[in-house]
């Protein structure tokens, strides 16, 4: 339990994190700086590759000009004019669209999510010592588990497909390829296979891993040919076979929610099952 807690603590630690550097940076305002320097690079994310550009910048700032190098997704040429965020006091460099802007509340899910689970640790603690607490507590829990598991299906299959289709407009879309899979052992002493696709990026051969896995053999087809779509204004880049098969996964996951409070709620307002 105390692991947990710790988890719990990291969590909010990571989106306090996360709201004080956005404030910091965007605090210092956007600078339009000119790109000086651009030389081909690899940033590495996990197990996946992504060539990237690793440009120098020449930022304009009240105490003269300051050049500092930072990497990036785009293709860039010299004397292109580029928004960053500088912070002059520890002289640190940043796009905006990877610092939390001050409008944005994923920080504040970030620590929601960690206190929710101190609190309930703290809660199931409390439980060990009051039996009538202790069932309380695990009636609110299967309620809770039940209601989450349907707006978070409702969210993966239908609000944040939503979300990506709005901005599309900012997206293309490239042929890809499936040329490899990244195995994971599940809790069954299975495997679960996650497909790795490979395209063409301004150029550049560049490799993702899905969003979604499995133990079918899809996963495993190599050489299978799937739609990449690139979102140039965020840098997003996803299958959009991936989409579907997500909306049809969690569509179960809304089914078995809604199942659950069905029998919670005709259990405890109409005797059902007792």
């Amino acid at each position: 339990m105390l692991l947990f807690f710790i988890v719990g603590l990291a969590v909010m630690g990571l989106g306090i994190f996360a709201k004080v550097h956005g404030s910091r940076m965007y605090k210092c305002g956007i600078t339009h700086a000119v790109v000086r320097e651009c030389q081909p690079a690899v940033k590495q994310i996990g197990a996946t590759q992504i060539p990237c550009s690793e440009i120098t910048l020449e930022i304009p700032t009240a105490y003269g000009v300051v050049y500092k190098s930072i990497k990036d997704n785009r293709k860039y040429n010299v004397g292109d004019t580029v928004d960053v965020l500088y912070n002059p006091q520890n002289d640190t460099i940043e796009f905006p669209k990877n610092v939390s802007a001050p409008n944005n509340k994923g920080p504040y899910l970030l620590i929601g999510f960690g206190a929710m689970i101190c609190i309930l640790l703290v809660l199931l603690e409390i439980g060990k010592h009051s039996k009538a607490f202790n069932d309380g507590l695990i009636l609110f829990l299967s309620y809770f588990l039940a209601v989450g598991l349907i707006f978070g299906g409702v969210f993966l299959a239908f609000i944040r497909p939503a979300r990506r289709k709005k901005q599309m407009v900012n997206c293309r879309k490239v042929n890809g390829k499936q040329v490899d899979y990244n195995r994971r052992r599940g809790n069954n002493n299975g495997y679960t296979y996650t497909p790795i696709y490979e395209f063409y990026h301004n150029g550049e051969m560049v490799r993702i891993e899905g969003e979604i896995g499995g133990n079918g053999s899809k996963y495993r087809q190599i050489g299978r040919n799937v739609t990449i779509v690139i979102n140039d204004e965020t840098g997003e880049m996803y299958c959009l076979d991936d989409v579907a098969s997500i909306k049809k996964a969690t569509i179960f996951i809304i089914i078995f929610g809604i199942g659950v409070l069905g029998i919670l709620i005709a259990r405890d307002f109409f005797g059902c099952f007792n």
